[in-house]
């Protein structure tokens, strides 16, 4: 756990995890793809016909991951990178023990 703490608070890149975040990210994009494709296919077909539940699901599905897949893909170490947060939640940050 140390020396995760101390990859932390260096900015110490790592690699394999962008790797990974990213190929999540473009497994999200390819699922995307395929559920529009799927859409696309299913709203051309003959008759017309209104919008099923199922159709519905897929056209939220495919937004959610066209926007999870894209930052994934496309901001995986800022994802990474380390923030500093308001004074006031120190108390959060703190080792344990250390404000006693």
């Amino acid at each position: 756990m140390a020396d995760l703490m101390r990859r932390l608070e260096t900015d110490e890149r790592w690699r394999s995890t962008e790797i990974a975040v990213r190929g999540v990210g473009l497994a999200l994009l390819s699922l995307c793809a395929l559920a529009v494709l799927w859409l696309y296919h299913s709203m051309q077909e003959a008759p017309r016909h209104q919008p099923t539940a199922v159709e519905l699901v897929d056209a939220a599905g495919g937004f959610v991951c066209w926007s999870l897949g894209g930052a994934l893909a496309t901001i995986a170490p800022a994802l990474l990178r380390r923030v500093d947060g308001p004074a006031r939640f120190a108390r959060f940050s703190s080792p344990q023990g250390a404000d006693q």
